[in-house]
């Protein structure tokens, strides 16, 4: 199965994910829908402008897994059972950043 997932071509295009954040003052907990890999959460958490911040995955829903640029790259197994292309990881932390920005600033 995993041989004819790589050699099939994958979706392309952008897809709508739930994300959201709930803080309770220096706490932040943002939620994502996927099984991120570590570098993804780790780089979340530095970016965050919350002194403590939590990145919880499977919420909202279950998306699979979504492993950075190096995993892909690597050929991890988890790359080649993701939806999701090498720049997703990147695109999801940006996305994160800001929404966590915003929400700080209410």
């Amino acid at each position: 199965m995993l041989a004819a997932m790589a050699a099939s071509d994958r979706p392309t295009g952008c897809a709508r994910v739930p994300v959201s954040v709930v803080s309770l003052g220096e706490v932040a907990w943002l939620h994502t829908p996927f099984e991120l890999f570590a570098s993804l959460g780790l780089r979340i958490r530095r970016g965050s402008p919350f002194r403590h911040t939590r990145v919880i995955g499977y919420t909202d829903g279950y998306l699979g897994y979504l492993p950075d640029a190096d995993g892909h790259r690597d050929g991890v197994y988890e790359s080649y059972v993701t939806l999701f292309g090498a720049d997703a990881g990147d695109v999801l932390v940006a996305h994160c950043l800001e929404l966590l920005r915003t929400h700080a600033r209410r």
